[in-house]
């Protein structure tokens, strides 16, 4: 019995030491696949990657130059021409007026620059008696003016002066005169103010740059056209 176990176990052993001298090579798996779809496959695999290096600098040459910078001091040294002379002609109450001269003197070859200039502007005179510490006190007024025979008087509130009684207003100024002194001849101080507005009032700058421009022949029949207006000098800027 015991020279069976041992031959068994000497069997065992030799077998083990042939497997182990001759391992068995098992064949790769299949690649699993579904039909109609191409196996994937690195662009390493297929050689169609170029070189990192070529890539960069592909992208090297198709960017573009930074373009030079500009002296901003050396530009301004320089400088740009200027015009021969510049001139600001008005001025002119609206823009019907204003565009007739524009095209004028465009025709002529002058460089023409429209202007509009917020002015105040005189629109007639007022006459009025006050002001007045309350409306009372301007009613007891104008009561006695009335009662003198005093025609088109009123009491203006909410505005300055205060409690004011108007007496008239007038285009011109003699107008205005006469019924201050008709006023002041019924006892009572009448005062003459200025009434103003802001209008625009509009200015054509004119630049010559050709020097046969800048001349009375050329000058005189374009200003004859504007009558109302005046020319000045102005810096070119």
């Amino acid at each position: 019995m015991r020279w069976v176990m041992v031959s068994l176990l000497l069997m065992n052993l030799a077998y083990f030491g042939w497997q182990y001298a001759n391992p068995k090579i098992e064949a790769p798996l299949p690649e699993a696949q579904i039909p109609g779809v191409p196996t994937l496959q690195l662009l390493t695999e297929r050689g169609e990657l170029p070189p990192k290096a070529l890539v960069i600098e592909q992208v090297q040459q198709d960017s573009p130059e930074p373009s030079p910078l500009i002296d901003l001091p050396a530009a301004v040294a320089a400088g740009e021409p200027k015009p021969q002379a510049c001139y600001t002609i008005g001025p002119f109450a609206g823009l019907a007026a204003i565009n007739r001269a524009t095209n004028q003197f465009d025709e002529a070859g002058f460089v023409t620059q429209q202007r509009a200039v917020a002015e105040k502007v005189r629109t007639g005179y007022w006459v009025y008696v006050g002001p007045h510490a309350t409306v009372k006190q301007a009613r007891d007024v104008l009561k006695s003016m009335k009662e003198k025979g005093l025609r088109d008087v009123l009491i203006v509130s909410g505005s300055e002066p205060a409690n004011a009684i108007s007496v008239g207003v007038f285009r011109n100024e003699a107008s205005a005169m006469k019924r201050q002194q008709e006023i002041e001849q019924a006892g009572y101080a009448a005062k003459l103010e200025e009434r103003h507005r802001s209008e625009a009032r509009y200015w054509l700058d004119i630049e010559v740059w050709k020097p046969d421009l800048d001349s009375d022949s050329v000058w005189q029949p374009l200003m004859a056209e504007v009558p109302d207006a005046k020319r000045d000098v102005r810096e070119c800027r």
